[in-house]
């Protein structure tokens, strides 16, 4: 019921400690432990259990026991294996968690791996933190180098140098990294901001999602807005509100969103809709398309078969798939090799029609070149 000091204490049965208990020398403790504040200086092994209002941990030690405390503090290297409960947990040591860990506030400073699973309202890891198995973070994440690799649910937020999840993940928060690169399935409810080159390898949900660095997004996104400032490769579909490229991009499988704004050169590859304008350095599309609203480029390559509802207004406007134009043209040059009907008034410098055409309304053009069949 007293304090107990001893320099090395072994204890192999039930003990209840109702005072302080202060052990600065090599301790062995097979049996549960209950103490209102416990502190352990030297190299400890705790197997059965620890109930302790505050334990503080400084030496190496191994912990084989379920660990309850309002406040634990290990700043050594640690090994606690079948589970953590504690109000805060601070380790500041090398550590490895073997056993589930709940935690109000989970504090890493060390280069840590947590295998089982980790449910925190916050978890803050100043070093690299590994996290293998099924994890709840109901609180805000903040991490130099963070990696999960079991199904994860991150509430609040995630801010780290380098994320990396390739299990089935869902992020309410916000996320901010350096680098993320995404293997499985993902969902992010809020925005998405990657400075760094990223690989998400899995579907890509977010409300708001800006990419400035070096990117490859393989299956798809969705996105009430998308903003890439970086070169990018796009295999998947892209569904978005507003979409932004200022770098060199390649979108493969298609593009459908109310309006594209792009500064550099843009490939398309596969089936687009383009609901909205689309404004353009240099727009290139090679695959079945549909521009409803209208286009505004610098050049225009359509190969494949086109439908533009919309006015076109472009310096160079190339078509060789068969095309429908329903509004107008505005061109400098304008050349189409393939079967075309063109409903609206084309206005051009010089354009050029070598394959079967209907020109309905109107043609102006400083010279008209016609060498298929054609219907004026």
């Amino acid at each position: 019921n007293g304090a107990v000091t001893a320099g090395a204490l072994a204890v192999t049965g039930a003990t209840l400690i109702g005072g302080d208990l202060t052990v600065t020398g090599q301790s062995i403790l097979n049996g549960a432990v209950t103490a209102g504040a416990l502190a352990v200086t030297g190299a400890s092994i705790l197997k059965l259990g620890v109930t302790a209002g505050s334990l503080n941990v400084t030496g190496e030690s191994t912990l084989n026991g379920a660990v309850t405390a309002g406040a634990l503090n290990v700043t050594g290297a640690s090994i606690l294996q079948l589970g953590v409960t504690a109000g805060s947990l601070n380790v500041t040591g090398q550590s490895t968690l073997h056993g589930t860990v709940t935690a109000g506030a989970l504090d890493v400073t060390g280069a840590s791996i947590l295998q089982l699973g980790v449910t925190t309202g916050t978890i803050l890891v100043t070093g690299g933190a590994n996290v293998n198995g099924t994890s709840v973070l109901d609180g805000a994440v903040t991490a130099g180098a963070l990696a999960v690799t079991g199904a994860s649910l991150l509430k609040l937020g995630v801010t780290a140098g380098s994320l990396n999840v390739t299990g089935e993940s869902t992020l309410n928060g916000a996320v901010t990294a350096g680098a993320l690169a995404v293997t499985g399935a993902t969902l992010i409810g809020g925005d998405l901001t990657v400075t760094g080159q990223s690989i998400m390898n899995g579907a890509v949900t977010a409300g708001a999602l800006a990419v400035t660095g070096a990117s490859i997004l393989r299956l798809g996104v969705t996105a009430g807005s998308l903003n890439v400032t970086g070169e990018s490769t796009l295999n998947g579909a892209v569904t978005a509100g507003a979409l932004n490229v200022t770098g060199a991009s390649i979108l493969q499988l298609g593009i459908t969103t109310g309006t594209l704004l792009v500064t550099g050169g843009a490939n398309i590859n596969g089936t687009s809709v383009l609901d909205g304008a689309v404004t353009a350095g240099a727009l290139a599309v090679t695959g079945a398309s549909i521009l409803r609203l209208g286009v505004t480029a610098g050049s225009l390559n359509v190969t494949g078969d086109s439908t533009l509802n919309g006015n076109i207004t472009a310096g160079a406007l190339n078509v060789t798939g068969a095309s429908n134009f329903q509004l107008g043209l505005t061109g400098g040059s304008l050349n189409i090799t393939g079967q075309s009907t063109l409903q609206g008034t084309v206005t051009a410098g010089a354009l050029a029609v070598t394959g079967a055409t209907f020109l309905r309304l109107g043609v102006t053009a400083g010279s008209l070149n016609v060498t298929g069949e054609s219907t004026l």
